[in-house]
């Protein structure tokens, strides 16, 4: 079980800093693209946050 949760909380991180990556990207080239790819990326961390511990 605390393998599992070490998990779970490495992906929320990784998730994470693909989040800020990606809108620091969007900040200095917008593009359509990229805001879709950061909306649907913030939602999934959203759920991960709801969802599990």
């Amino acid at each position: 079980m605390g393998l599992f949760i070490m998990l779970a909380r490495f992906v929320k991180l990784m998730l994470a800093a693909a989040i800020m990556l990606l809108f620091f990207r969007a900040l200095i080239w917008p593009n359509t693209l990229d805001l879709l790819i950061l909306m649907l990326l913030f939602i999934v961390f959203a759920v991960t946050f709801i969802g599990a511990p």
